[in-house]
């Protein structure tokens, strides 16, 4: 399985359990979730954009995009000396 679908699973399974909401709870306040961990309207609005920021860095972070929209990788990203890049590829990295 690739990190492409493993990252956001992960992220999704504790970001939004009950344990989580409990936990924001005691630091935020009861506005976010009830004492048994079931979350308000607001506190599923926080946990959901907690959810995309924590989940769009770790993509960023760990998931390795090879080549960008037209096929030719960007500058600073590794190449081999087949790879076409924007401008070259000097010493293993595009230029």
């Amino acid at each position: 399985m690739s990190l492409t679908y493993l990252v956001p699973f992960v992220g999704y399974v504790v970001i939004a359990s009950p344990a989580a909401y409990k936990a924001v709870r005691g630091v935020l306040g009861n506005w976010v979730a009830n004492a048994e961990g079931l979350p308000t309207n607001a506190g599923l609005l926080l946990h959901a954009i907690v959810f995309i920021l924590v989940v769009g860095f770790l993509m960023r972070l760990l998931v390795v995009h090879k080549s960008n929209f037209y096929g030719t990788k960007m500058a600073g990203e590794y190449c081999d000396n087949g790879d076409e890049c924007y401008h070259t590829c000097y010493g293993g990295v595009c230029n």
